[in-house]
């Protein structure tokens, strides 16, 4: 699939032009006289009488008319798109064209039309280590702009959401923390930031980290990228959970699904994404630090145990009382560390609980904040660029049931509310006064389903939002 752009729409017999209707309504004056162009006839009074997107062909060329949906969100934009190019794969149409004036008319804002170019090449996303398989042809995107702007933007995106998708697709047998690592040294490199994998006994201090990775054959690894390493200026600090299996640890998960948990590096990997789409898009707007804390949560003889004191980065010192909340672990020494370099903002992405998706589903990611200054600037940018968010509370009341009888804090308390409890683990290794958002995307991180044109597995979700935080002003 390739994206072009071109600054008229001209007809073709094998150009199919995407029309955007609202049922039971007239067209609008735009849409009908490209209508006319395009079929060679004048448009009827209703195009989509039963809410059914439907493909029409013409004189000149084929029309591909698809029902608006309730409300004109970038989220909404995305199941669009992937509609239209179902239908486009089924006609003789070579190029599926999305008009601006289109969608303008149509009522969405005018950022939305890069993303529905980002959409499109993204329903070409195949992930397969079959040893031969029929790929199935789509249609060309055809962009009517003299912005090429939007096209940067579109494959930049488009390019950083399928690096993450590769990652977390990747079987653990042959993405392994060692192996995460070169490859996050590889993005680094082409996008001009400065790579540093620390092991070994620079990790002596990692003690959380080391209890996490006790079990497996392949020793930690916490790779640092820093987009402008001389620079005096306070980073932004993002930091990603990259724990490349976990099998829960001796605290084992179910047999049922347990294959998905290749993904549970799903944060690391979205920062890659984005790391890769900002440098399609000239760098982010400050200095970038990401820490990317990488292992396996295997089982072994030496495992961590259940009623293990481990200590932490920080100095403080954590009861495990589930082996299988060992996200949160491991974050608390890469937190640590990113207060360390007097950010201005830390934001952290993490697989991080089941009970975020309990809550939440499998569409919407929680948002936990220091205040509301970050957890509005995310929110904002989650909804413009096609990410769900839904702030939780770091709600004060629940700090006390972290406290453990015999360390300074364990890392579960109850059942109920999970989701609040991982992140009142994480706010002990936060600085007090520094911009802090986590963001739990355990939910959206993986699509079970193959839904329309869309393949199941990872979704690259987060790097739409982080690399807008990139863009951003702090």
């Amino acid at each position: 699939m390739e994206l072009r752009h071109i600054p008229l729409y001209e007809p073709k017999r094998e150009r199919a032009l995407l029309l955007l209707c609202s049922p039971e309504a007239p067209l609008p004056s735009t849409t009908q006289k490209l209508w006319h162009a395009t079929l060679g006839q004048a448009a009827p009074s209703t195009v989509l009488p039963h809410d059914a997107a439907r493909i029409f062909f013409g004189e000149h060329g084929i029309v591909v008319a698809v029902p608006l949906p309730q409300e004109r969100t970038a989220a909404a934009m995305d199941r669009l798109i992937t509609q239209a190019m179902d239908l486009c794969r089924m006609s003789p149409a070579a190029e599926l064209v999305l008009h601006p004036g289109l969608f303008a008319e149509a009522g969405f804002a005018p950022s939305t039309f890069p993303l529905a170019a980002a959409a499109g090449l993204l329903c070409g996303y195949r992930f397969s280590l079959a040893a031969s398989e029929a790929s199935e042809p789509l249609p060309d995107l055809v962009l009517i702009t003299t912005q090429p702007e939007d096209v940067r933007w579109a494959e930049s995106i488009a390019r950083g959401v399928a690096l993450a998708r590769d990652l977390g697709n990747t079987p653990a047998n042959l993405l392994c923390p060692a192996t995460l690592a070169d490859a996050a040294a590889a993005v680094a490199q082409q996008a001009g930031w400065t790579a540093q994998i620390l092991e070994g006994d620079a990790l002596a201090s990692w003690g959380c980290l080391a209890a996490v990775a006790g079990a497996s054959r392949v020793p930690p690894r916490v790779v640092i990228l820093d987009s402008a390493p001389h620079s005096d200026q306070q980073p932004l600090v993002l930091v990603g959970k990259g724990i490349t299996f976990d099998s829960g640890g001796i605290c084992l998960k179910p047999a049922g699904h347990m294959h998905e948990m290749k993904a549970d590096m799903a944060g690391a990997a979205a920062i890659l994404g984005a790391i890769a789409a900002i440098h399609g898009l000239g760098g982010p707007s400050r200095r970038t630090v990401a820490i990317l804390p990488l292992a396996e949560n295997l089982l072994g003889s030496g495992a961590m145990r259940p009623g293990d004191v481990i200590t932490a980065r920080s100095g403080l010192r954590v009861e495990v009382q589930n082996t299988d909340a060992e996200g949160r672990l491991i974050l608390a020494d890469a937190l640590h560390l990113a207060g360390e370099l007097q950010p201005c903002a830390i934001v952290d992405v993490a697989t991080l609980t089941g009970a975020c998706v309990v809550a939440l589903g499998t569409r919407i990611a929680g948002l936990f904040a220091s205040n509301t200054a970050i957890q509005d600037r995310v929110l904002r940018l989650g909804q413009s660029l096609g990410e769900t968010f839904w702030p939780m509370p770091l709600a004060d009341l629940y700090a006390k049931d972290l406290k453990s009888e015999v360390a300074d804090l364990k890392n579960i308390a109850h059942r109920e509310g999970g989701a609040l409890y991982a992140a009142l683990f994480l706010r002990h290794f936060v600085p007090q006064g520094v911009l802090w958002a986590h963001l739990d995307i355990a939910g959206p991180a993986w699509s079970k389903d193959k839904v329309s044109l869309v393949q199941a597995g990872a979704t690259g979700f987060g790097v739409r939002t982080l690399t807008g935080l990139m863009q951003e002003e702090w």
